[in-house]
């Protein structure tokens, strides 16, 4: 039963990426023809497949996300785009969230001292002490904030 579930889980997964490929396709022949891309026209960021586990995290931020994400929208982006293990296995990230965070590309803010209310984010999207603005999570926060910790890696 749990090989049936772990197909049924990676078929879920690789009908999402076929959805994404599909759009990615859809915007290359809406501004140009994929043949005759140039430089600084449209351009389309393809998941590095091939690269290491943190360069596939640091491209969701770059490429997916646009504000402070939890680290369980980190892993579903994740999966979507890279699909399971090749054991039909879900890649855990939190040591690698957790090795990004030691090297200084992602920060944690945690607010009102809860880990509900803790959120990810590349180290340029921090200001003094929160997100900048633009990069805020603002549809997931409370009203009222009495406490926000930067948690950054301290050499």
């Amino acid at each position: 039963m749990e090989f049936i579930e772990s197909l049924l889980k990676e078929k879920e997964l690789l009908l999402k990426r076929l959805e994404y490929i599909d759009a990615t396709l859809m915007r290359l022949y809406k501004n140009e023809s994929p043949v005759r891309l140039k430089e600084n026209q449209f351009q389309v960021n393809t998941f590095p497949i091939s690269e290491k586990r943190p360069e596939k995290v640091l491209w969701l931020f770059r490429n997916v996300f646009k504000t402070g994400v939890r680290s369980f929208q980190i892993q579903e982006a994740f999966n979507q785009f890279n699909g399971l293990s090749s054991k039909g296995k879900e890649i855990k990230l939190e040591g690698i969230l957790r090795g990004l965070k030691r090297s200084g590309r992602l920060v944690i803010i945690k607010y009102n001292q809860s880990n509900k209310l803790s959120f990810w984010g590349l180290s340029e999207w921090v200001g003094d002490n929160d997100f900048k603005d633009e990069y805020k999570p603002l549809e997931y926060l409370p009203d009222n904030i009495e406490n926000i910790e930067v948690i950054i890696h301290k050499s």
